[in-house]
């Protein structure tokens, strides 16, 4: 996921902004801006070179994740209390590519950070369906319900326009 990456990228969504801007001199920067930041690449930036772009995952990654600490665990605890969930001894912002989150049978969440590249109907879809595991630890008609009764009917819809989502902007999540 996300292993390519050139000047077009973007994230403009309602939890996060972020771009890449190439820079003139030989250090990166990363200017921190109202309403979002900027990575200024260094001069010597390459896209086409492999090196270049593991570094800049490195980097958006470490942006994505700051982000998301900063307010997954508290949407999380919001929407938890808001759905009367005495819930889950742990939320974790992890760099998970094969999923967007899980939880634990001992009630821990674990959410991706790349859930900051997603609007914030489709990243509170995601902590709605691991607060519903919460309740039931499997995908059967229970959960389902539940799930649905969290976000208004529209659990199956939210989930193939997330999917739909992630891959028109940023191609597949795996």
């Amino acid at each position: 996921m996300l292993t390519r990456f050139d000047l077009n990228f973007r994230v403009q969504t309602d939890l996060l902004r972020l771009s890449l801007l190439q820079g003139s001199s030989e250090t990166a920067l990363l200017r921190r801006e109202a309403d979002g930041c900027v990575i200024v690449l260094p001069a010597s930036f390459r896209f086409a070179d492999a090196r270049h772009n593991a570094w800049l995952r490195r980097v958006v990654a470490g942006r994505l994740r700051e982000a998301a600490i900063g307010r997954l665990p508290a949407r999380t605890r919001m929407m938890a209390e808001a759905y009367g969930f005495r819930y889950f001894n742990r939320i974790t912002i992890k760099d998970i590519r094969s999923r967007w989150g899980s939880c634990s049978s001992l009630g821990n969440i674990n959410l991706s950070l790349w859930l900051m590249l997603l609007p914030g109907e489709f990243s509170d879809y995601v902590i709605k369906h691991e607060l519903a595991h919460l309740d039931e630890m499997n995908h059967g008609p229970r959960f389902w319900a539940r799930l649905d009764a969290m976000t208004d009917g529209r659990a199956r819809s939210l989930r193939r326009g997330l999917s739909a989502y992630f891959t028109e902007h940023y191609g597949r999540y795996r």
